[in-house]
């Protein structure tokens, strides 16, 4: 349900702006993190700019999904997530080469700019870290707090 709002945010702003020359207003960016309780149930949680970073426990037999997004009255220009992930397997810790991803925008537009990561299961206890970066047309960029998952 609440990937349809977006959705249709995204459809009432696909009109182009003029490129801005000066922006003095940061661009506004958030994560939302929706998993598995231990317990079995679901959960999201979400984090803005400004937010203090959040800890939760998840499920490791369980997919984690994490929407990114970013907004700016003049347009956002690119939103990233951040993230890490690592599990210990008693005397290694395993952490893979982790590929950027991003959403780039090809012209100013009010909607937001967001897209959704999907974190399959795969058996491993891992320990996640994502943040969201938002960056707008005139190179501000802001930062969201930290979701710290940790699967069991």
């Amino acid at each position: 349900m609440r990937y349809v709002i977006w959705v249709t945010m995204l459809a009432g702003g696909c009109t182009c702006l003029p490129a801005p020359a000066t922006d003095l207003t940061p661009p506004s960016t958030s994560i939302t993190v929706e998993y598995y309780q231990p317990d079995g149930a679901s959960a999201s949680k979400s984090v803005a700019v400004g937010e203090p970073d959040i800890t939760i426990n998840a499920r490791k037999d369980r997919r984690i999904t994490v929407m990114y997004a970013g907004g700016d009255n003049e347009g956002v220009k690119k939103v990233q997530l951040q993230y890490d992930m690592h599990y210990n397997t008693g005397t290694t810790i395993v952490s893979p080469l982790l590929a950027e991803i991003s959403q780039t925008a090809s012209c100013p537009r009010k909607a937001p700019l967001l897209d959704v990561k999907r974190f399959e299961p795969d058996g491993n206890p891992w320990q996640y870290a994502f943040n969201s970066l938002a960056i707008n047309w005139v190179g501000t960029a802001a930062r969201s707090g930290k979701v710290t998952v940790i699967t069991h």
